[in-house]
């Protein structure tokens, strides 16, 4: 007989809608993407995204870094730039048990001078088991 085993992760929305936020300011991490396991096993989330960019210019506007996570509502992002998001793929250190959910809270720094535009960035999703 095998038993397989497995961890697989539903995320709750597809897209955060930071707040209107000044240069040289930041959001807090008060925006949230809650992410299930709907497997058997614990797994931990893991998270990459890209830099910031315009629809007008789709170089890099600001970096992937001025995204800052959390597994701790409404903190000041600056305070949490260990936090920050990479281009590639890192792990949260949040687990989620089996068949639970636990909740991610995204800010972002806004660097001083940055040009006023609606940015655009992707985050994606992955869990560990």
């Amino acid at each position: 007989m095998s038993v397989s085993s497995s961890c697989t992760l539903q995320v709750s929305n597809t897209a955060i809608a930071f707040p209107s936020t000044a240069a040289g300011n930041n959001a807090p991490l008060a925006n949230t993407v809650s992410a299930t396991n709907n497997g058997n096993v614990e797994g931990y989330i893991w998270i990459s995204g890209t830099s910031w960019a315009t629809s007008a210019n789709s170089a890099i506007n600001f970096f992937v870094t001025n995204t800052i996570f959390s597994n701790a509502p409404n903190q000041n992002a600056a305070g949490y730039l260990a936090n920050a998001l990479t281009l590639s793929a890192s792990n949260t250190a949040v687990l989620i048990p089996a068949i639970t959910s636990n909740t991610l809270y995204f800010g972002v720094n806004i660097p001083a001078g940055q040009a006023s535009n609606t940015y655009t960035q992707n985050i994606i999703f992955q869990t560990v088991c």
